[in-house]
């Protein structure tokens, strides 16, 4: 809101010096180079605002994906991480369940002996 409060107050204060300039040289051949003049400088000042902001979505669009591809780079290493807790417990799992196999064997081993 202050943006648009702010380009209008400098269109105005534009136009308000250009008239003036009209006033002084009403007669003068000069006239229409300064209504030319001022009619670059108005659209100057209306499309700044809109150059800048267009630079600003960029600049936001740019965050996002640096945003984008970082929550994905930690959503990666989160999962990587799962997947090497659940290996090392397929591991654990897998050398219990291996023990406690040598131990039955080692058991029944020991009951044929008798």
């Amino acid at each position: 809101m202050q943006q648009i409060f702010k380009m209008v107050q400098q269109v105005t204060s534009v136009m308000l010096v250009f008239s003036l300039l009209f006033h002084i040289f009403s007669d003068s051949s000069y006239r229409r180079y300064f209504q030319f003049v001022e009619g670059l400088l108005i659209l100057l000042l209306l499309i700044t605002p809109l150059v800048q902001y267009t630079k600003k979505q960029d600049f936001m669009e740019n965050c996002f994906e640096i945003h984008q591809s970082e929550w994905q780079r930690q959503e990666l290493e989160d999962e990587m991480e799962m997947i090497g807790k659940k290996r090392e417990e397929w591991i654990k799992n897998q050398s219990r369940e291996e023990s406690q196999e040598e131990r039955q064997e080692g058991e029944s081993e020991g009951r044929l002996e008798k």
